[in-house]
């Protein structure tokens, strides 16, 4: 290479050298003068829409990336009626662009916001609160125009494509209209948002607490930009604490009528507990434990439909599909739901609760309560200690009651009917309930009455009618006032020494009925009517009949207590009528309890 050459590289590199440092050391000096007191709060004000004051001078860094480092930043409305700060930053890291920074203009790459503190309920639209009212808002509103004009597909195409970037939070919090003077709504808020153009996907991941629980929350989408415009765009949300933990991934739309499309779920170790989070305590729901809802939701208008839909409540499992009505005097749901096993009483005192106080007397305003009409089936229920297989049902809520009813089920060994209704009133809540069975066997009859004894082994059928109190049927039971009736055909007593019983009556003395219990008494058949007042039935009279003879008994039988007050008696099987009629063989007081009476004798047998 010439020396003529050489000297005019060096020179070159010389120059290149001397400029680049040049500019590196005027950029500090640009920066400070026209930037930072000219540029920096108009730009952050420009993109937050609110009046932006800085309490101390920024301070420039330029080593390893240009930055702005900010101080004591308050946003403020001037239309705001109260005067309280929308937003305060303790400290603000703005990264700036260094050749757009030579121009003299503030361009923001990213930035991160050291406890930040930002007052929701100065501003009724959410929007607002969250996106201020500066480029994000006009972006927004510019979208919406082209939306109403010429439709999705425009509004796609011309998406505003300014830069965003990305927005760290350390330290967040959330309060009040009232700046904090109550407790912080959300503390300890970590995270980051990540948008690089408006017309680009972004995304949201935040952390913090809330109501004292720490809380997770992303969303993504591919066009944030059109879903805040009320476009139909993809979304997918999660959000996770010890409570409960929610997701959704689809389509969805934000406008004043949303739109969802998609798979959605829900779960809560404790459904009481996340009830309680979320500031509704009900002390019925203290019993549902796990709680688990997932399916494929859509809606539209204010029609939510679930399907494909997968329930879970404690043990119990369900499948099928449920559609949620949003009204103006409460929600509306409807559908179907499939149970592999359901306990009936803990359903209804769930749902009670949540169908509002008492009706109103006519003429009254109605106040918001739920309507509720499901069809329900389950391989297996309870219901009251009952047990029941191949169970179709359905339930019904509306204004200050809910409605069961059992349309078929198999139970006690045969077939099983059962209606039941609770209402709250100005004393309580009121239950009626009618119940029959067909075809069912005696002894599971008696198991499931508490009976260890004098049980019918024949089929036969029952019948109940009930008023009473309580949020379950046995409780009704306990309280309730009605009839009771019962026939069984030929079979056994179980458990029952005709001869042994009666030589003890002949003895005379208190004796217990299980001495009696090393036989069987054959039978041809069995009757029993009762009135039931406030729980207690006043049998009229129960009759075991055998060849020309019977057992009878007559009395009290408390549901409650399970205690005994009875006579009863051995005799011809229909005595002649007066004034010759043939005496029993034996008669006698009953007392103590269904599964262990105690004998009284009321005279030897024969005198």
């Amino acid at each position: 290479m010439p020396s003529s050459t050489l000297r005019r590289s060096i020179w070159v590199l010389a120059a290149a050298t001397v400029l680049a440092a040049a500019a590196l050391a005027i950029i500090p000096y640009v920066a400070s003068t026209r930037i930072v007191r000219d540029r920096i709060a108009a730009e952050i004000g420009t993109w937050s829409g609110y009046r932006v004051e800085i309490g101390a001078p920024p301070e420039l860094v330029i080593w390893p990336q240009l930055h702005a480092v900010l101080t004591d930043i308050t946003f403020s409305d001037p239309a705001s009626a109260s005067g309280n700060p929308v937003g305060t930053v303790e400290r603000m890291e703005i990264e700036l662009a260094p050749l757009a920074a030579m121009r003299g203009d503030a361009v923001f790459t990213s930035a991160t916001l050291v406890r930040p503190t930002l007052a929701v309920g100065t501003d009724g639209d959410p929007l607002t609160v969250f996106a201020g009212k500066g480029r994000i808002r006009a972006a927004v509103e510019r979208t919406r125009a082209t939306l109403a004009e010429k439709g999705p597909a425009a509004a796609r195409a011309d998406l505003p494509d300014d830069a965003f970037g990305s927005l760290r939070i350390v330290q967040g919090r959330i309060v009040g209209p009232d700046g904090g003077a109550a407790d912080p709504l959300a503390t300890g808020i970590e995270g980051s948002i990540d948008w690089p153009a408006f017309d680009e996907a972004g995304s949201l991941a935040l952390r913090g607490s809330w109501r004292g629980e720490a809380v997770r929350l992303e969303l993504g989408s591919a066009n944030p930009l059109l879903l805040m415009a009320g476009a139909a765009a993809p979304l997918r949300v999660s959000a996770s604490a010890a409570p409960a933990s929610a997701s959704f991934d689809g389509t969805a739309t934000l406008a004043a009528i949303p739109f969802l499309n998609g798979r959605i779920s829900l779960s809560a170790g404790s459904f009481d507990r996340l009830a309680n989070w979320l500031g509704t305590d009900n002390p019925d729901w203290e019993n549902l434990r796990a709680f688990s809802l997932s399916g494929a939701v859509s809606s539209d208008d204010r029609r939510i439909k679930l399907e494909e839909a997968s329930l879970q409540v404690n043990e119990a499992r369900a499948t099928g599909a449920v559609e949620l009505v949003l009204r103006s005097g409460g929600p509306s749901v409807s559908g179907s739901l499939a149970f592999d096993s359901v306990g009936f009483d803990q359903v209804l005192k769930a749902l009670l609760p949540l169908t509002g106080s008492r009706p109103e007397p006519d003429g009254a305003p109605a106040g918001d309560h739920l309507l509720l009409d499901m069809r329900l089936s389950a391989d297996r229920a309870a219901m009251g200690g009952l047990q029941m297989a191949e169970v179709a049902a359905a339930i019904q809520a509306r204004k200050g009651s809910v409605a069961l009813d059992i349309l078929d089920a198999r139970s006690l060994g045969g077939e099983f009917r059962a209606g039941m209704r609770f209402t709250r009133q100005a004393a309580g809540i009121g239950a009626e309930m009618t119940l029959t069975a067909s075809n069912v066997d005696g002894r599971a009859f008696g198991a499931a009455a508490g009976m260890t004894q004098l049980v019918p082994s024949g089929r036969g059928a029952v019948s109940l009618t009930l008023r009473g109190e309580g949020s379950d049927a046995r409780s009704a039971l306990q309280s309730g006032s009605g009839s009771f009736a019962a026939r069984f055909g030929a079979g056994t007593l179980s458990r029952f020494d005709l001869t042994t019983f009666l030589e003890l009556c002949r003895k005379g003395g208190f004796f217990s009925l299980a001495e009696t219990a090393n036989g069987e008494l054959q039978i041809d058949g069995l009757d029993l009517g009762a009135k039931i007042v406030a729980g207690v039935a006043r049998i009229d009279e129960a009759e075991a009949r055998f060849g020309d003879r019977r057992l009878w008994i007559s009395g009290l039988a408390s549901y409650a207590d399970l205690g005994l007050a009875l006579t009863g008696g051995i005799g011809p099987l229909r005595p002649p009528s007066p004034p010759n009629p043939l005496p029993d063989e034996a008669g006698f007081f009953v007392g103590g309890s269904w599964a262990a009476p105690l004998i009284s004798p009321v005279a030897p047998a024969g005198n």
